[in-house]
């Protein structure tokens, strides 16, 4: 059974201008979901986590998502299916979000009919601004509805931050206060372990990210 509407996800370190040096690999969920004291909650690069990225094989922490309408949803909710995530901006914008999510569109048209049930592709909103619902319902809006699910996903600051931190993805500030990020497009298994990392936009094929995605879903 397909599960309703969409939901945002989860990367790597917060490498920011003035960060302190990154601490030895979390080993637990309560290392990695820590924070340094004394930050401005509406302020998603105010979180700088004590932990490295996961590594392949690592549990991917239980966190906790939400979709436009404000529903909850936990990763461990979607175990026995594959999650290919991304993170994006906004649909309408080139860089941050049109491109990614075209991507895995991309990998969507890929994915053979064996596969299409047992996929969730996750596409995770990275903002700190007051329109995240808005920005995730135009970006639910604007994929096909039949094929593989999506589920556009965001969460607050300390967990998005948390979720790009293990998974690789960098954030910054522009001048203009604009959020920009790296890019990482990875598989989580369906026991919820890190499966495959992808980097950046142009380093690899739709055809790549399906054939992760198939050995994960028949391990």
């Amino acid at each position: 059974m397909r599960l309703p509407i969409a939901i945002v996800g989860v990367a790597s370190l917060l490498s920011y201008a003035g960060c302190s040096p990154i601490s030895p690999r979390a080993t637990n969920d309560s290392e990695l979901t820590a924070r340094l004291p004394d930050t401005d909650d509406s302020d998603l690069l105010a979180f700088r986590p004590h932990a490295r990225q996961l590594e392949i094989g690592d549990e991917v922490p239980d966190f906790e998502l939400r979709d436009p309408t404000g529903a909850s949803l936990n990763l461990s909710e979607l175990r026995g299916r594959v999650i290919v995530m991304t993170f994006f901006t906004a649909a309408d914008d080139p860089e941050g979000g049109r491109e990614p999510l075209a991507r895995l569109g991309e990998v969507a048209n890929a994915l053979g009919p064996r596969l299409i049930d047992r996929v969730v592709l996750m596409p995770v909103l990275i903002a700190d601004s007051g329109d995240a619902d808005a920005r995730l319902s135009n970006a639910s809006a604007s994929v096909p509805q039949d094929g593989p699910q999506w589920l556009f996903v965001r969460a607050g600051p300390e967990p998005t931050a948390l979720l790009a931190t293990a998974f690789g993805v960098v954030m910054w500030k522009d001048a203009d206060g604009n959020i920009g990020h790296t890019f990482n497009t990875v598989v989580i298994d369906p026991r919820g372990r890190f499966f495959d990392r992808f980097p950046g936009l142009d380093s690899w094929s739709p055809i790549d990210v399906v054939a992760a995605t198939n050995l994960a879903a028949n391990r």
